[in-house]
């Protein structure tokens, strides 16, 4: 009966069928860091770009770099941007508890 429930009681982190308990946020937690980390350098580069190849003053709308218009590039940069920030939102909601328990931490020193 005990084995039973012990192993009852393990499945659930079991590596790659974890439905709940703290596998399941921490795989959540991933998910939203690698997406975050993929939106970052998406911006980057997409800024990149738009700092490079498309100076000021150089009549950018009628330019194109990789046969991409200065608007789909600024398009891009602006959207990566903007997920980006959603997800750093995210991963400080997810956090929440860990943030709050440090600031209680630091203020009671």
């Amino acid at each position: 009966m005990l084995i039973h429930e012990y192993k009852h009681s393990m499945e659930k982190y079991r590596c790659g069928g974890a439905t709940e308990g703290p596998m399941k946020n921490a795989r959540m937690n991933a998910w939203v860091d690698l997406a975050a980390f993929i939106a970052a350098v998406a911006t980057c580069v997409t800024g990149y770009v738009l700092w490079a190849f498309f100076p000021l003053g150089s009549g950018r709308g009628a330019m194109n770099f990789l046969d991409v218009s200065y608007q789909v590039w600024y398009d891009l940069h602006f959207y990566t941007s903007t997920l980006f920030v959603v997800l750093v939102a995210i991963h400080l909601i997810l956090h929440y508890r860990w943030i709050r328990n440090m600031r209680m931490m630091l203020v009671k020193k």
